[in-house]
């Protein structure tokens, strides 16, 4: 659980991120009062918060998962045996008729990851341009043409707000 002991920020990302993608109830398993800055902040990001509580009330589903091609850990192929699909990207329709995308990166060695999507497998039909913000770390990321990429950390995600233009 976010807050806990034993998880890495992005670990913590991780969770509330797909929390928001499956519309999900929260609960809370830690001591509220000890939080760490950071795990105060992910917990209480309004953005994601309101990903979560979008009243169209539509749950978020897998749309994309693949190996990972060019991954920077050659001498671990056993590995890849094991995590057959380690990237993955979710989606989660809004009711301002933006998409929420959760782009996931499951390996837990190596180097981050690029992940790319094209528009439509996003859910996105109506146009080739997408405005895009990075939920999690609250920042605009700009305009997107015919796909997005997003560099994902280890054991990390991005949770994107895509709005069409």
């Amino acid at each position: 659980m976010a807050g806990n002991y034993g998880l890495s920020l992005d670990e913590q990302k991780v969770q509330m991120a797909l929390w928001a993608i499956f519309a999900a109830p929260l609960f809370m398993s830690t001591d509220l009062r000890i939080l760490s800055d950071d795990s105060r902040k992910i917990l209480q990001n309004t953005e994601v918060i309101n990903i979560n509580q979008d009243k169209l009330g539509v749950q978020g589903k897998l749309v994309l998962s693949y190996p990972h091609s060019t991954h920077g850990a050659p001498n671990r192929k056993h590995s890849l045996k094991v995590l057959q699909n380690p990237n993955n990207v979710y989606v989660r329709p809004l009711s301002d008729g933006s998409i929420a995308a959760a782009f996931l990166n499951l390996y837990d060695f190596g180097y981050p990851t690029n992940i790319t999507s094209d528009l439509p497998t996003l859910g996105i039909t109506a146009t080739n341009k997408v405005f895009v913000r990075d939920v999690l770390e609250q920042q605009d990321l700009g305009v997107f043409t015919n796909s997005i990429t997003v560099l994902v950390n280890l054991s990390g995600v991005r949770l994107l707000k895509l709005t069409p233009v």
